[in-house]
């Protein structure tokens, strides 16, 4: 039977390995061939032969998730002769957050110019001054939202566009938005 499931507990990256402990008792004696299946909300993410030692035993398992959001893990332990099949299957849930897409928002053309040049080769960067791009600023938390982070590069609040402070609070407040 499978006890536990223990997930990594700092942040999870798409697309980069993580390791889950599986920590595992057989009712059975001596040592058992297993097959171990793991599933991401439903999807088969492999199998793999395990042998069960009758006792206690835990086991790292490498995954990697390529799709951000909420996944639901499902571990299945498959053993013949196995009596107590009620505990061969544990699930257990991992969020995978993405900060991709960034905007950076600069006071004068070409000041941010150094920073976005640095990001561009891990995030999707958006760069946009306010002395030129003014209509182009979010003015909706739905097209703010589109964002993970947001950048403020040598701006004053009186540079900000009418309401852009609120929208700002609501982003970070509200949806949990990264505000530099």
């Amino acid at each position: 039977s499978i006890i536990s499931a223990d997930v990594p507990k700092e942040r999870i990256v798409v697309g980069e390995s993580f390791t889950v402990s599986l920590n595992m008792r057989s009712n059975l004696e001596g040592e058992n061939n297993a097959t171990l299946r793991v599933t991401s909300n439903g999807e088969p993410l492999g199998e793999a032969p395990v042998i069960l030692k009758g006792m206690e035993q835990e086991l790292d398992i490498a995954i990697s998730l390529d799709e951000r959001g909420l996944h639901e893990l499902c571990f299945e332990i498959e053993v013949d002769g196995d009596t107590l099949a009620e505990n061969n299957k544990y699930h257990t849930y991992v969020n995978l957050s993405a900060f991709d897409n960034l905007l950076v928002i600069e006071r004068r053309e070409g000041e941010g110019s150094p920073l976005t040049a640095l990001l561009k080769d891990r995030f999707n960067v958006t760069d946009m001054s306010i002395s030129l791009d003014v209509d182009k600023i979010p003015r909706t938390i739905e097209e703010l939202a589109e964002y993970e982070q947001v950048v403020l590069v040598n701006m004053a609040y009186s540079d900000m566009p009418a309401g852009f402070e609120e929208l700002l609070n609501q982003f970070v407040y509200d949806l949990g938005g990264g505000l530099f």
